[in-house]
């Protein structure tokens, strides 16, 4: 018995004589594996989801974008899985208010279906994000940190906010701006003000300013000027920030100070000097 041969071309090899049944089954094994790789690449791309401000943990806005994928003709939505918006048609963004402007976790709900009835299924889905609309409250301290007051320390550690505070950016007000809670900055003589602006992971923005004065200590009339730290302040600045500001010499002695010590000098000399020939009149002979 003769078994039947056919030449076949596979994946660009040259033409090889192989059994009908082994050229079939090879067909169709490569038929079945590009048909299951074309499904899971559509179910990839198909598989229902709901994405609150592209991920964002936070908002301090009550109105969120929604990002929907589904192969569904219809959407509805609601803000506690019991109310729903009416059914409309399927769309991969929505515009969505949150129910009301506290702070607090709140979560969104939305449900896909091929109908507005129940006939047909339904999916349920949802996310959730935190709303916070209160700003971060400012605490800061700034003062001389070098003997000539030209560098000064800037400490917000003290600030605080009911999430987290993301950012500290300080500016200087000479065109120089930095981030961080402790910082450092060196200024030439003059007047400035600085802006300290503190965001939280919201978004939201607290501000602060503060004049600061650096003398030019160069000119013999110019005097150490202080500064005040801020209130409720409940802890030192960290070791590096301590302000190494030596305190001013001793001032000379006025002209009447030096008058006064001539004269004390004098009597003293005089007083000595009477006892001792009190004493040599006295000795007997």
């Amino acid at each position: 018995m003769s078994v039947t041969s056919q030449s076949v071309s596979i994946m660009g090899l040259h033409k090889i004589k192989l059994p009908v049944t082994l050229s079939i089954t090879i067909l169709l094994v490569t038929a079945m594996l590009m048909v299951s790789a074309f499904s899971t690449q559509v179910s990839a791309q198909t598989t229902e989801s709901i994405v609150i401000n592209n991920g964002a943990e936070y908002t301090n806005s009550t109105e969120v974008t929604l990002k929907l994928n589904s192969n569904s003709d219809f959407m509805q939505f609601s803000n506690d899985n019991s109310t729903w918006s009416e059914w409309e048609a399927y769309g991969a963004t929505k515009t969505w208010t949150l129910p009301a402007e506290e702070d607090a976790p709140y979560t969104i709900y939305v449900q896909f279906s091929n109908a507005t009835d129940t006939s047909e299924e339904i999916t349920n889905l949802a996310a959730d994000i935190f709303l916070d609309v209160t700003p971060p409250v400012i605490v800061r301290e700034v003062g001389y940190y070098t003997v000539d007051c030209r560098t000064i320390f800037c400490d917000a550690s003290q600030s605080g906010d009911n999430v987290d505070i993301a950012s500290y950016t300080w500016d200087f007000g000479d065109g120089n701006t930095t981030t961080g809670m402790f910082v450092f900055h060196t200024y030439v003589p003059g007047n400035y003000t600085i802006t300290l602006t503190v965001k939280d992971l919201a978004g939201n923005n607290a501000t602060t300013y503060l004049q600061m004065f650096i003398p030019d200590l160069a000119m013999p009339t110019t005097s150490v000027p202080t500064v005040v730290p801020t209130p409720n302040r409940t802890t030192d600045p960290p070791a590096t920030l301590q302000p190494s500001i030596t305190p001013p010499p001793a001032s000379t002695p006025t002209d009447f100070d030096s008058d006064l010590a001539i004269i004390i000098v004098a009597v003293i000399i005089i007083v000595v000097g009477g006892v001792a020939i009190v004493l040599l009149l006295r000795k007997p002979k």
